[in-house]
């Protein structure tokens, strides 16, 4: 990934999709790279408050991944979180629920 924004060669496709509520996303070979394939993602109008990056493919997969994965465990503690409220507990009570939850997950995740 290119260290800052000014190194970073701009995709003009991205810069035009470019928008406050998507993340536009445009694929590239590099030519100076040997022909290594890369992403450019672009998120909000403004180029210097958004995010502008480019990524390899691997890097968009790991990123990719972590996404799906942070959503699924939010899903997964909202649900523990109004299970416990539906059984009668009380919000600390569930919060401390959660909290030793989330430790037996991160326990068992592979590193």
């Amino acid at each position: 990934m290119a260290e800052n924004k000014e190194e970073m060669l701009v995709c003009p496709q991205c810069e035009e999709d470019a928008s406050d509520t998507e993340i536009a996303m445009h694929s590239g070979v590099s030519l100076r790279a040997g022909g290594t394939g890369f992403v450019h993602l672009a998120w909000g109008k403004n180029r210097e408050t958004g995010l502008r990056v480019q990524l390899s493919p691997d890097e968009i997969r790991h990123h990719a991944f972590r996404l799906i994965e942070g959503a699924t465990v939010a899903e997964t503690d909202a649900a523990i979180f109004r299970f416990g409220i539906s059984m009668g507990m009380k919000v600390p009570d569930v919060g401390q629920m959660l909290k030793a939850v989330r430790a037996q997950r991160d326990e068992s995740r592979e590193p």
